[in-house]
């Protein structure tokens, strides 16, 4: 082909394709959009609901209104008209009715989800200038849109939240985001009521302190349904009950008393311990305080680090790291929410002389307060790891069942026995001469432990800076709660678990007791 016909023919497709360019052009700018016309957008197919585990909605949809405007396609003159009536309204600010003079966009939004107190005077502004011919297509108008809504708002770094495409954004709402799509209904183990105790609660505590955060955890023992995991921190949406990782400090002798108990290396009452003569260990010492000849009873009442890191001392390196691998430390739980981390458990390959003692008091390991519960069901569970619940049921629009929550095969990792006798000797961590006190509730037994975790920075540990913890198993006699509190960082004269997190532990379970019925309904 010559070189002036190549040119020809190049410059009569660039010649069609700007035709066609700008027909598209005219089209999209004069001419009216179908689909913003009708003030009855739904989509296909409405998403599913999210309930608790006693029926309460705790996710749903509900249809909400949003006005927009087409800047190009309106006058000045009625452009400031709509200003005034709307600014005269209340509820439209100068910065929304800002985008009306944004004639560069085709298309904007001026207000989204719309309540119907505000949509009632956009609606009569809409409707006038229709009936006056102001309004010849779809210069302005309101859509109808489906809106998710959260009854539960503390709930919302575990149930997630829906992205504006529709999509969830984390949470359940993220992992469960196909069956939910499809309309199907998600009914879940957390109990929004007791949450909202736990919640309160702890709110309390954290602004009371000064604290940087704190979570609560509470788990069914008996189905190992997670009926609670709430936070409070700057970030509201944080999930820190599953992704804040922490040194526990003393509440870690609760599993390093039944490692020793399972390895046949202590009972509760035999043999005793050296906890009065300093144990050093390279260029570490442990001392004070001190209790002199004591049997694990008495270490775990007194939370007495010397005769712990003694104890420690006599562990086969890989049987415990396996043992706390086992419990669930160093391991991500199997829930489907986002941001659950794993926390620290170094390989054993890694551990100094230093560091079984230190991760049998709770330093040198970091957990989260899910990572807590579940190993706390454990011990609560008569020495049995089952798989934590979070999913319920999935049904599908029809309702059929598609999804059935199943308890999983049991792995025993304590004798039934020697995890009732360490139950009970927990016991007495809350009693007059234990460290949590303070958790006791009037004729309820309970076992419990404390934990007060120092919070390492760039120059290492440094003081006055704690994460306080109190495990709290109850009752006794046949435990159907384990309950984890967790303190981050709090201000002022207590800043222990038994000064912080024991009363907090008390508070809400006092109140879960009472205000619940929670024990009617699993007994």
């Amino acid at each position: 082909m010559k070189q002036s016909h190549r040119f020809l023919f190049l410059s009569v497709l660039f010649l069609v394709g700007f035709l066609l360019t700008s027909v598209k052009l005219i089209q999209t700018t004069l001419l009216p959009d179908k689909r913003l016309s009708s003030v009855n957008y739904r989509i296909t197919t409405p998403r599913g609901n999210i309930y608790d585990t006693r029926g309460r909605l705790v996710a749903g949809i509900s249809s909400t209104s949003s006005l927009y405007v087409r800047p190009a396609l309106i006058s000045p003159e009625l452009k400031e008209y709509i200003k005034r009536y709307l600014l005269s309204t209340g509820y439209f600010s100068t910065s929304e009715l800002e985008n009306l003079d944004k004639t560069d966009r085709n298309f904007v939004y001026i207000k989204r989800d719309m309540t119907p107190s505000i949509l009632a005077p956009v609606e009569l502004l809409y409707d006038l200038l229709k009936k006056e011919d102001y309004l010849k297509n779809d210069e302005l108008g309101i859509t109808s849109e489906e809106s998710r809504f959260y009854p539960y708002p503390f709930l919302s770094p575990i149930i997630g939240i829906l992205g504006r495409d529709g999509i969830g954004l984390y949470g359940t709402e993220y992992t469960l985001n196909e069956p939910l799509t499809q309309g199907s209904s998600v009914t879940l183990s957390l109990d929004a009521e007791m949450s909202r105790i736990a919640y309160e609660e702890l709110y309390n505590v954290v602004q009371e302190s000064d604290a940087y955060g704190g979570s609560v955890g509470i788990i069914n023992i008996k189905t190992r349904e997670i009926l609670t995991l709430v936070q409070v921190s700057e970030d509201k949406n944080k999930p820190l009950s599953i992704s804040h990782i922490y040194e526990p400090g003393s509440v870690m002798k609760l599993f390093t008393a039944a490692f020793a108990m399972e390895q046949g290396l202590a009972s509760t009452e035999s043999p005793t311990f050296d906890d009065y003569t300093p144990y050093k260990i390279g260029d570490y010492t442990f001392s004070q305080p001190a209790f002199g000849y004591i049997p694990l009873s008495t270490m775990l009442t007194r939370s007495a680090n010397i005769s712990f890191a003694r104890l420690a001392s006599q562990f086969g390196i890989d049987d415990y790291y396996l043992w706390l691998q086992e419990l669930g430390f160093g391991q991500k739980p199997n829930i489907p929410l986002t941001s659950i981390e794993k926390g620290i458990l170094h390989e054993p390959s890694t551990w100094s002389a230093l560091s079984k003692p230190m991760v049998a008091i709770g330093q040198e390991i970091g957990v989260t307060t899910l990572q807590l519960l579940i190993a706390s069901s454990i011990i609560g569970g008569q020495g049995q790891y089952i798989d934590p619940q979070l999913i319920l049921s999935i049904r599908d629009i029809s309702g059929e069942e598609l999804y059935t929550n199943n308890i999983s095969l049991p792995k025993q990792l304590l004798h039934p026995q020697k995890a009732k006798e360490l139950l009970y000797t927990l016991e007495n961590v809350v009693s007059p001469k234990g460290t949590g006190t303070q958790a006791a509730i009037e004729g309820i037994r309970i076992a419990g432990k404390t934990g007060t975790g120092m919070i390492a920075g760039q120059a290492g540990y440094g003081t006055g800076k704690n994460n306080t913890v109190f495990i709290g198993i109850l009752p006794i006699e046949n435990p159907d709660l384990a309950i984890v509190v967790a303190i981050h960082n709090p201000k002022g004269n207590k800043r222990s678990g038994g000064g912080v997190s024991a009363p907090l532990f008390s508070n809400i379970t006092r109140r879960i007791l009472l205000s619940t019925g929670y024990q009617q309904k699993n007994n």
